[in-house]
């Protein structure tokens, strides 16, 4: 069953680390609590090893976590900061042209950074080398021979001295920037490009 499952990788976790068995513990009331509705939660007893309980009867299945070392006051911890990291990406335009989705623009974020990969079909044919970019708090410049020919406006703030990027070039001589910049608060976007910036020329 689920809980068995669950109850599984609680106790092979438990040895190594104390934290990882909280958050299973935590999954595994939650799971429960989810199954047989609010305020219900499978009473105290022995399972067997079938997972069946002892009580033949009707009552709602149930765990014995006993062995696992923790007590009340671990389940009253705070979890730390990054306990539990939430993350997200996609894929979005990289063109002027409201009707024309390039998908060229490759992001992914956590509350702290974002990473992303430009490869804006404009500029096929350019060396990697004469590329470079131009970062402000809510904007992206990419340039080429020192001229700026995209740009966009971000979802959000960053820190721009945090800026470390690379170009390369792809199977379709397509040159790629690819870049990881921190945030300036904390927070998902939902995305990199707010808009696409209006001196861009591609």
């Amino acid at each position: 069953s689920m809980i068995e499952n669950v109850l599984n990788l609680i106790h092979v976790s438990a040895a190594r680390n104390k934290m990882t068995s909280l958050l299973l513990l935590i999954v595994l009331v939650s799971r429960t609590a989810a199954a047989f509705g609010p305020g219900v939660l499978p009473s105290p007893r022995r399972t067997t090893a079938r997972g069946a309980s002892a009580n033949s009867g009707g009552d709602p299945p149930s765990a014995d976590v006993s062995d696992l070392g923790l007590t009340v006051a671990d389940l009253e911890l705070i979890l730390p900061v990054g306990a539990v990291e939430l993350s997200a990406g996609g894929f979005e335009s990289t063109s002027m042209d409201p009707r024309v989705d390039d998908a060229a623009c490759r992001w992914s974020e956590t509350p702290s950074e974002v990473e992303v990969s430009l490869a804006i079909p404009g500029l096929r044919g350019q060396p990697a080398a004469c590329l470079s970019i131009e970062c402000a708090v809510t904007t992206l410049s990419v340039t080429a021979f020192g001229r700026i020919v995209w740009s966009c406006i971000l979802r959000g703030q960053v820190v721009p001295e945090s800026a470390v990027f690379v170009v390369k070039e792809n199977e379709e001589r397509v040159p790629v920037v690819e870049l990881s910049i921190q945030k300036a608060n904390e927070a998902l976007w939902g995305g990199f490009i707010e808009s696409i910036g209006e001196n861009s020329i591609l």
